[in-house]
């Protein structure tokens, strides 16, 4: 690949600057320094959460830039360290290349099914160093932080003129109609234009779907929150691109605590009361379940010996029998009835009526007080026996 044909989702003056600078041939040229020792996290630890620094401009590798390869390292680390209990990007960073943006920001995506994540802009979080942070869907920043730089950038360079004042001239031998589009020994062709608007365009359109996913946006929106600028914090909130202004990374690390799940152990020593709150509500519910699990199977046994009595005694018998349970009338009250109904020999004399002596047979079979019948209307009891004595 030539520096012609690279996608950056960068500031554009901050691209400009960085060009002139280091090129990207030089970059590509110099060696990478010495990497961290291996005993070494490639994360600071903050009470249980790894803060993963991305800084300056963001290319596949790092040697005076953030590299991909870096934070994809970290992120594994941190996601498979039993001590991190979260992952925060803290990023002060203009964006860089593109390529590989996309590949990083799903693995930070996934991630949160694992572990929870956010972003904390430290100063300025712009296009693929916001593609990024977007990815935690929880992007805090401080009231002067600047975020946004959606978008997509390529730079061609016509080296036609200066070629031509140094009497060089260039031949393109390829296989291939599409080969050498772009390059940069003559002006930009019509067709090549195309070609290249349509790359800036693909990679564009994965950014924004990206962002508007997991930022909760309106892709048919974008024009207000995508279209190159940066904002300030407060801006950025009222577009939705941050989750909420923060004075400081502290606070968003305290955020993220909230979120994580500690051990019994581990809430035990930290929050005994909290702890014992969880137990009682947990065996409260527990007790509830097998009441509720107790009476469906009570049910289920009722409805199955109804069905039966319907087999053998037929329907109207145990129709009377389910209107009697429907009452709530218990086995002993029942019992009480009968000797006034049947029992000849059952030790109280009948009065001569028949309801009246089923209630006092039921008085003594119920603990409660029950009326003697001059309020019956009022009386549940006495509504029952109305109801016995009407089937």
């Amino acid at each position: 690949m030539t520096d012609f044909e690279h996608l950056w989702a960068m500031q554009p003056e901050a691209f400009a600057a960085f060009m002139c600078s280091a090129g990207e041939d030089s970059l590509q040229s110099r060696s990478l320094p010495d990497s961290e020792p291996d005993d070494q996290p490639p994360y600071e630890l903050v009470n249980g959460v790894a803060v993963i620094p991305v800084e300056g401009v963001i290319m596949r590798r790092s040697f005076f830039s953030t590299g991909l390869k870096d934070i994809s390292a970290a992120l594994d680390a941190a996601l498979a360290a039993p001590d991190v209990r979260a992952v925060l990007f803290s990023i002060h960073s203009p964006g860089g290349q593109a390529r590989g943006v996309k590949e990083v920001a799903d693995a930070i995506f996934a991630a949160r099914r694992v572990k929870p994540c956010a972003a904390w802009v430290d100063g300025l979080c712009a296009s693929a160093a916001y593609w990024l942070a977007s990815a935690t869907g929880a992007v805090y920043a401080g009231p002067s932080a600047e975020v946004g730089s959606i978008g997509v950038i390529l730079r061609h360079m016509d080296k036609s003129g200066w070629n031509k004042e140094m009497g060089l001239a260039f031949t393109y031998v390829t296989a291939g109609s599409y080969k050498a589009v772009g390059h940069p020994d003559a002006a930009l062709s019509e067709r090549d234009m195309g070609v290249l608007q349509a790359r800036v365009d693909a990679i564009y359109e994965m950014f924004c779907g990206d962002v508007a996913q997991r930022m909760g946006l309106a892709p048919d929106n974008r024009a207000a929150w995508a279209d190159g600028r940066d904002f300030l914090a407060g801006e950025a909130e009222a577009l939705g691109l941050i989750t909420a202004i923060v004075p400081s990374r502290a606070e968003v690390i305290k955020q993220l605590l909230k979120e994580t799940h500690m051990d019994k152990d581990e809430l035990a020593r930290s929050h005994p009361d909290l702890l014992a709150a969880i137990q009682r509500e947990a065996a409260e519910a527990a007790l509830k379940e097998r009441d509720k699990s107790e009476a469906q199977q009570a049910a289920q046994a009722t409805a199955s010996a109804l069905a039966l009595m319907e087999t053998v005694c037929g329907k109207e018998t145990a129709d009377k029998v389910r209107a009697l349970m429907e009452t709530g009338v218990t086995p002993e009250q029942l019992r009480a009835a009968a000797r006034v109904l049947g029992d000849a020999g059952a030790s109280r004399q009948p009065s001569g009526d028949p309801k009246a002596d089923m209630l006092e047979a039921i008085k003594q079979a119920t603990p409660a007080p029950v009326s003697d019948g001059s309020g019956a209307s009022q009386d549940e009891t006495a509504a029952l026996i109305q109801r016995i004595g009407s089937m």
